[in-house]
């Protein structure tokens, strides 16, 4: 985990890159940022207007973010990412959104390294998913 002083020198650096790239990159971004920001609330079945009231902004201020129109202060990225349980860095990562071929080599990792116990309790879970 980044530490606390650490994390706002890194955020300046991303937002120079992004304020100074061509707007359609800045656009993407803000995009791509407010997609992940909903795909995570929606996955805690939470409204807008709860995360709003969480991190002291307008419900509608979170609906701007999550469609891309606003990007949001850096306060506000550190309680979103409380508030979902995540790090900050969590929010501008889709590593779950990997092609199926990464997806894969991933999952063989996690079952090279894990014991004889985990690996049944694995197969019975996607048995079950699977049927």
């Amino acid at each position: 985990m980044l530490s606390s002083d650490v994390i706002p020198n890194l955020l300046i650096r991303c937002k120079r890159v992004f304020y100074t790239s061509e707007g359609k990159n800045l656009n993407n971004i803000r995009k791509i940022l407010g997609l992940r920001i909903k795909e995570l609330r929606l996955a805690k079945k939470m409204k807008q207007a709860e995360l709003a009231e969480i991190i002291g902004i307008e419900p509608r201020s979170v609906s701007k973010i999550e469609s891309g129109f606003h990007f949001p202060k850096d306060e506000h990225l550190f309680k979103i990412a409380n508030a979902l349980n995540v790090e900050v860095k969590d929010l501008f990562t889709n590593a779950h959104l990997s092609s199926r071929e990464d997806l894969i080599n991933k999952i063989n990792d996690f079952l090279k390294s894990a014991d004889d116990e985990t690996i049944k309790k694995i197969y019975r879970i996607i048995e079950a998913v699977m049927i």
